[in-house]
């Protein structure tokens, strides 16, 4: 980045400083911490600490997704509309914090029940997208061109697998705790220290960017109602695209880490093993970002995007061969897999900011919130979707939680994981060539 500062954004005097590009960066470790901790903790804490039933539980979160994914769009576009990203960000982290404390720390509070716990969550899950949908549309305002995008993408990325590692080391001993009074004491601590920390970063993300935070002098904001605007940018043949990308990465990538603990456990027979994949791929991450950096330097942001999939897709494939793989061979697979996804989740941001630069050009009013919005909802169904495949699949070959896996079970497992990305990065080159087509045409 050093090397490189004069032309990682505009080649102007008024480019942002690396030290302003690094705050901005590390809004994105800061969020990865609440949502990774929300995402690992939640059910332990609705089923364990709050007295939820599963069933419940479970009806809970899935409604808190389709809420989350239903609000994205039209924050999006009420963040085009105030027209300043930063200030969303100052305003919503405080109460992501607030809800975030509350919703690990309630128990040890003395807060409990389904109505406080399910209030808790949507609170999370709407702050949460305050902050994230403006931070990542701040992405095309710092960075203006494909190059500085790739860049700038590529530290966030960082940021976020530092997240990661440490959330991996932080939190698994707090929920393994059989003491429900002391995982709820030690939930607290832990809430505090990492919700007043990530807000006190994206407060301090967004001020360093703010003075780089204002929509071209050629757009202003739309005057279209608001719900109509959030969703005007589907018209667009290339956010159309970039929505199919997004879907389509955030459905079948991250099968091969959420079969993992499953992989572990009923097809290698010891769960154990799952730690030593877990750390190999926030490593996998780590190491693949500067390299998906120079790839799209290289050769483009869609290209490398394309090799991203192919990798992540090939190098789970060796989990077809199932219990015969061992402890290295998990790990070293758990790896390969984890540099190409890292392609995946980094350039998904510059193709997004382009298609939002291109809206923005065709209608001559600032539509990133909106795009960004969009893109963010579909990796949100994405994700649902890949959950409900994964649980539907495992259900068909009559998996059942804690008894000893027939091999029709372990191979569904090990099929489901080796051959999701894979199909994925299949119909990720199906949309490229299509996208291709349709513009020569």
């Amino acid at each position: 980045l050093a090397r490189d500062r004069g032309s990682m954004l505009n080649s102007a005097p008024t480019s942002p400083a690396l030290w302003r590009l690094g705050l901005y960066a590390s809004g994105n470790g800061a969020k990865n911490i609440v949502w990774g901790a929300t995402e690992l903790a939640l059910l332990f804490i609705f089923t364990d600490l709050f007295g939820v039933p599963p069933g419940l539980a479970g009806a809970l979160i899935l409604a808190s997704l389709v809420w989350d994914a239903a609000v994205d769009p039209v924050i999006g576009a009420a963040a085009d509309r105030i027209g300043s990203f930063w200030l969303l960000i100052v305003a919503g982290a405080p109460a992501l914090a607030i809800s975030f404390v509350l919703l690990l720390g309630g128990p040890a509070l003395g807060l409990h029940g389904a109505l406080f716990a399910a209030l808790c969550l949507f609170a999370v899950r709407t702050a949460y997208s305050a902050v994230d949908i403006p931070h990542n549309a701040l992405l095309s305002r710092l960075a203006t061109t494909e190059r500085a995008r790739n860049n700038l993408a590529g530290v966030r990325f960082m940021f976020s697998a530092i997240a990661t590692l440490v959330l991996g080391l932080v939190l698994p001993p707090i929920l393994a705790n059989r003491s429900a009074a002391a995982a709820q004491a030690e939930l607290l601590v832990f809430a505090v220290a990492s919700g007043v920390g990530a807000a006190l970063i994206l407060i301090a993300a967004a001020l360093a960017a703010r003075p780089f935070d204002r929509r071209d002098c050629a757009t202003q904001a739309s005057t279209a109602p608001l719900l109509a605007r959030s969703f005007a940018p589907l018209r667009d043949p290339n956010v159309q695209r970039v929505l199919a990308l997004a879907l389509i990465s955030a459905t079948a990538t991250p099968l091969f880490a959420k079969s993992a603990l499953h992989f572990a456990e009923y097809v290698l027979q010891d769960a154990a093993l799952a730690r030593g994949a877990t750390v190999a791929i926030g490593l996998g991450h780590l190491a693949g970002a500067p390299l998906w950096i120079f790839a799209a330097r290289r050769f483009g942001a869609e290209k490398a995007f394309l090799v991203a999939h192919m990798i992540a897709g090939v190098s789970s494939l060796p989990l077809l061969a199932g219990g015969v793989l061992s402890e290295t061979d998990f790990a070293a697979v758990a790896a390969a897999h984890a540099i190409g996804s890292s392609g995946v989740f980094i350039l998904i941001w510059p193709l997004t900011a382009a298609a939002a630069d291109d809206r923005t050009k065709h209608d001559r009013a600032s539509s990133a919130g909106a795009v960004f919005g969009l893109a963010i909802m579909a990796m949100q169904i994405g994700a649902g979707l890949g959950s409900a495949l994964l649980g539907a699949g495992l259900s068909a070959v009559g998996f059942e939680a804690g008894v000893a896996a027939t091999p029709q079970v372990q191979s569904a497992i090990a099929t489901m994981a080796a051959l999701g990305p894979a199909l994925g990065a299949a119909a990720i080159g199906v949309a490229i060539v299509a996208g291709h087509s349709r513009r020569r045409r």
